[in-house]
């Protein structure tokens, strides 16, 4: 039997493992991405296509192991996922606490589970399908890849149409990260660029929705690079979640077309801004800077992790 090629974390991984070494909740290694679909989708259906997405994107089917403190990694040929819930809720507070409680509880990367799927009829007559994913295998950015892969699979299935192209594989970005940084002409090129970047700026530091107005940062802009400043703070084990209504989500989208902004971003930002406002009792931050460093055709057609964060702890005194 083939034996099979085994990676070391690239440093977008690395950074998520660091937080999940450091911090007291280990849900730190938890993505969770949910979408609400109008229609009433065939469950049966949206299952086989899971699966055909699984085979097309093989960050689905990696497994890791732990080597001392730190992991590798590597890709299974095929790896099936044939015990997806499917749910229904008769109430809203039902299917919150789920929700919540799915949040909390840590994907079990090691025992490979690197992503749970769960599609769900919800209280109102809509369809949900949440996608709980392990933040080594995809950072927000993949798993709105994988969303668009599924939903492209389930209509050519629907309809009898051509398969869409597959996407790239993860396990080339990975070998080319790799490379890159057991170059150490890189690494420096790397360290001088953030060393320049965080001596030059100002404190307490905002970002506006393309990053900052540094002239630094704005060379790297002109050549793809994007950054969004998040704010998060710990708040114990309590979680938050905030219902934005239909008709201004429906405002949100449309700027977001025009503007050419992903709602994503807009989301990082309106986080950003509500809490600089609200966060004066707060005394301990966690500033996270994440850096898209899909910079390449390739990287932009292929999921994964490849955002980097860079990570300080500070504490700001509050007027």
């Amino acid at each position: 039997m083939e034996e099979k090629a085994t990676y070391g974390l690239t440093p977008a991984q690395s950074v998520v493992h660091l937080q999940g070494r450091l911090s007291m909740h280990k849900n730190v290694y938890n993505v969770m991405a949910t979408l609400t679909v109008e229609e009433d989708l065939d469950f049966d259906l949206l299952k086989k296509a899971f699966n055909i997405v699984a085979e097309r994107n093989d960050c689905l089917r990696m497994c890791f192991k732990k080597k001392g403190s730190d992991l590798i990694q590597w890709f299974e040929d095929k790896r099936e996922y044939n015990d997806i819930p499917v749910l229904k809720f008769e109430t809203e507070k039902e299917q919150e606490e789920y929700l919540s409680k799915s949040t909390k509880k840590v994907v079990g990367f090691l025992k490979g589970n690197v992503v749970e799927p769960a599609f769900i009829k919800t209280f109102d007559g809509k369809s949900l399908i949440v996608l709980k994913v392990c933040h080594l295998v995809l950072d927000i950015y993949g798993t709105n890849i994988i969303y668009k892969d599924l939903f492209d699979v389930y209509y050519a299935l629907k309809n009898g149409t051509e398969m869409p192209p597959a996407l790239n594989s993860f396990e080339e970005l990975i070998k080319a990260d790799l490379k890159k940084q057991a170059d150490p002409t890189y690494y420096e090129k790397n360290k001088k660029f953030f060393e320049e970047y965080f001596s030059s700026r100002e404190n307490p530091y905002y970002a506006g929705v393309h990053g900052s107005e540094d002239p630094i940062w704005q060379k790297q802009v002109k050549k793809g690079r994007h950054a969004m400043k998040l704010f998060l703070f710990q708040n114990q084990t309590q979680g938050f979640a905030y219902k934005i209504e239909k008709p201004l989500v429906d405002k949100v989208l449309e700027y977001c077309q025009k503007s050419g902004i992903t709602p994503a971003n807009y989301l990082f930002y309106a986080v950003n801004v509500t809490l600089s406002k609200m966060n004066g009792n707060v005394k301990n931050m966690l500033p996270m800077e994440l850096c898209n460093c899909r910079g390449t055709v390739a990287a932009k057609k292929c999921g994964g992790t490849k955002a980097q964060s860079v990570l300080c702890y500070t504490t700001f005194e509050h007027n």
